[in-house]
């Protein structure tokens, strides 16, 4: 399934900021989206109409760039986890 990147909302743990400034990393996983696309998914969940992920920052920031939908696979997970993941990662 493909999202828009604004429509994924972010719940996992923050990038660490001394890898998120690696600015020649981030242009070549763009650039590399660009040229093969993205061959990795990212893992979702939806909660109450809403798309959750954990992990991909980088990839949809990347797709985000490039103005493309996120190639995203659902994760296989009851309502009671759902809820326990927002709840934990949101505070």
């Amino acid at each position: 399934m493909n999202i828009h990147p604004d429509k994924l909302i972010h719940i996992g743990l923050k990038l660490r900021p001394a890898f998120a400034l690696i600015d020649a990393y981030n242009k070549n996983l763009v650039a590399d989206i660009k040229e093969y696309g993205q061959l990795l998914p990212i893992q979702i969940f939806k909660h109450e109409g809403k798309y959750y992920y954990i992990d991909g920052t980088r990839r949809v920031t990347a797709c985000r760039e490039l103005g493309i939908d996120v190639d995203c696979r659902f994760m296989d997970i009851g309502r009671q986890r759902k809820i326990s993941l927002i709840n934990s990662f949101s505070e």
